[in-house]
């Protein structure tokens, strides 16, 4: 199975890290990310995937980069998000209109700022700064909808070869090396400042004439730029290509003196915005009337130099002194004989059959463990806990879109998204190793009834009646898109599998009824639920877990089995 990444061109840099536009070909199937590299000494906290996490829940969650997973080889840790095709940069179509001598109508203007000023309200509502949204980061889709690349996450703003956008209150603390425990929503208010003076004077803030020369100030130059707003009283935004109405609003934003700059709340009230009519501005008052100040997230960086000493969560495992124990497992019909194809190993006419054998076994080593792990969750019937049958749902549903997954590209004759001579001939040699269709497509019908009957009995109770199920969690059991692996991974398997290893480490830790060994056997094979679509891939396998290989021997999917101890009675 052909899967591989390349980085197109580097899209932007910000100064949260490095934007790339990359191309990820799996199997017959091209997609397109955003990919952010965070900066060296910092990545993404738990406190921002957690935020992240809020932005789904919000009705204009299409205003703001969609995550969709991790990268990582050995060169690059990289963030993916949705790609949109036919968008622009907001920074490169103010550069194509300035080609052209051409202005910003009024009706852009407008659209942009009401789709900025929802963005960030939103943000706000849930505790988010701003903080580097700016022209630069902003990609307008079609229909000149924006969305912010850019956002929340960046406690070090201050880079060196980059454009200064923050106000100078903000200058003068990394001046000083101060530190700050809560961020002031003025700070955003300059911003948005900075972001219409872009649109209206094709610049950005921090091209400044002095003594009839234009000066560029960047972040190396930062005592400078403090300097020169500490002797003016706002950024000047004249022009007679637009009413006073937006120019006022842009310098009363662009005040130097934050005590004397529009508050979120004033906004909202300005003779301008009131023209946009904005819907359920009175909430949007209402909020911003309390609220001035959000929490920040600069104390919860963590650091890139600790990740890398601490290798991942199942490396760490196989780490582990192998704790093998032998729980019998119940046969079931019309089951694939996933360990049949895990433990052989035929032999090939050409060197590339292997390739294409050790991915198919990969594929099935997935869907073995799965099965492995919806078995034994029934232990957690002693316990009473009440969402068995959720986390079940879960996990059968992996397991079918993996076995789905692996069903269409036994039956293509495509690739690397081309008909390959040799991969027809793996397929038409060795037809007796491998599944029958027929077979295959019995056991997804099976699992589909399955998947059908608990959600009815079971997940359509806790939808209707259960406050405590998390959101995350009720959200992917109403989604009925069409759906990967890849997809599912991060719209609710990935949160259900967490619950689950909550629910282990809790029992674990309380051991009321002396299961403990069973308890820790279980744990250990959840542990490789975990990264199921990624741990499981021929470029990372062996590299995940060598520590389980044989003495001189290269890794093989069977040296898992052999760890986990999990193959009594099991076809």
């Amino acid at each position: 199975m052909y899967q591989s990444f390349s980085i197109l061109y580097q899209v932007l840099e910000t100064s949260s890290g490095t934007v790339f536009k990359v191309e990820e070909k799996f199997q017959n199937i091209s997609k397109i990310y955003y990919a952010f590299q965070f900066i060296e000494q910092q990545i993404m906290s738990e406190s921002l995937r957690d935020n992240i996490q809020k932005l789904e829940q919000s009705n204009h969650r299409d205003l703001f980069r969609k995550y969709i997973k991790m990268h990582k080889d050995d060169q690059k840790q990289l963030y993916l998000f949705d790609y949109i095709e036919g968008s622009q940069f907001l920074d490169q179509k103010i550069k194509d209109y300035g080609k052209l001598t051409k202005s910003f109508v009024y009706s852009e203007i407008q659209q942009y700022l009401k789709n900025l000023l929802l963005a960030l309200y939103q943000l706000h509502s849930k505790d988010i700064p701003g903080r580097v949204f700016s022209t630069f980061n902003i990609v307008v889709q079609p229909g000149e909808k924006i969305v912010l690349m850019d956002f929340g996450f960046e406690p070090e703003i201050e880079k060196n070869h980059l454009d200064i956008l923050a106000p100078p209150e903000y200058l003068k603390k990394i001046i000083n090396k101060e530190n700050y425990d809560k961020f002031d929503l003025k700070f955003d208010s300059w911003l948005v400042g900075a972001f219409l003076y872009h649109l209206i004077k094709f610049q950005s803030i921090n091209q400044v004439n002095v003594n009839n020369s234009y000066v560029r100030y960047k972040y190396d130059q930062k005592e400078q730029f403090y300097e020169y707003l500490n002797s003016i009283k706002f950024i000047p935004c004249q022009t007679s290509r637009y009413k006073n109405t937006l120019l006022s609003l842009v310098q009363d934003l662009l005040t130097c003196d934050p005590n004397k700059r529009l508050s979120f709340y004033q906004i909202y009230q300005h003779p301008f915005i009131k023209d946009l009519k904005i819907d359920q501005l009175d909430s949007y008052l209402q909020f911003y009337q309390k609220c001035e100040y959000i929490r920040d997230l600069k104390n919860e960086v963590i650091f890139t130099n600790q990740l890398k000493s601490e290798p991942p969560l199942i490396s760490r495992l196989v780490n582990q002194k192998p704790l093998i124990q032998e729980v019998p497992t119940v046969s079931k019909p019309n089951v694939p004989e996933y360990l049949k194809i895990i433990m052989k190993k035929p032999q090939f006419s050409d060197s590339s059959f292997y390739n294409y054998w050790f991915q198919i076994q990969l594929d099935c080593l997935r869907c073995y463990i799965l099965v492995q792990t919806t078995d034994r969750i029934t232990i957690l019937s002693k316990y009473d806990y009440q969402y068995i049958k959720v986390l079940e749902y879960f996990i059968k549903k992996m397991h079918l879109l993996i076995l789905r997954e692996m069903n269409n590209y036994l039956k293509s004759k495509l690739y690397q998204n081309q008909p390959n001579k040799n991969w027809e001939n793996f397929l038409n040699q060795h037809q007796e190793d491998l599944f029958a269709s027929e077979q295959i497509n019995l056991y997804l019908k099976d699992l589909e009834l399955e998947l059908q009957t608990i959600f009815e009995q079971h997940c359509q109770t806790h939808l209707r009646q259960d406050s405590q199920l998390p959101q995350e969690i009720k959200q992917s059991l109403n989604d009925n898109r069409v759906q990967d692996p890849y997809y599912y991974f991060l719209n609710g398997y990935a949160d259900a599998i967490q619950m689950l290893l909550q629910c282990i480490d809790q029992l674990i830790a309380q051991n009321q009824e002396g299961n403990l060994e069973e308890l820790q056997a279980f744990k250990k094979l959840i542990y490789f639920c975990i990264d199921i679509n990624f741990s499981f891939q021929s470029q990372t396998f062996k590299e995940q877990f060598q520590q389980l290989k044989q003495k001189n021997q290269e890794l093989q999917p069977n040296d898992v089995i052999k760890f986990l101890g999990v193959t009594n009675n099991f076809r």
